[in-house]
């Protein structure tokens, strides 16, 4: 997944960068900033899912639905109902219905 790969790789340029062994960029510095003020950085969000919730909210939340995609891989099993719009972002599904109604 893009978006944990961006978490880990930020995560792990701000640990070096506050430890000195590397110079600390703009992005290092708003990176910090969301996360000391408790919001999800730009650079996560604009690869995650649409949300209102604060870092400390947000992250849990991250982690219970990667957990999740991870055992539907893991079981083949198809779950016997999936609530669609909280796994896709309803505006995409909305235009491809439109463009394919078109």
């Amino acid at each position: 997944m893009a978006l944990l790969t961006a978490i880990r790789r930020s995560l792990a340029e701000l640990d070096l960068g506050l430890k000195g062994d590397l110079t600390m960029s703009e992005s290092m510095e708003t990176l910090m900033y969301a996360m000391a003020s408790d919001a999800v950085p730009q650079s996560w969000a604009l690869l995650a899912y649409p949300s209102l919730r604060p870092l400390s909210l947000w992250l849990p939340n991250l982690i219970a639905r990667a957990a999740q995609l991870a055992e539907w891989c893991t079981d083949f099993n198809v779950p016997k109902s999936v609530w669609l719009s909280g796994v896709h972002c309803l505006s995409y599904r909305w235009h491809n219905t439109s463009a394919w109604i078109a």
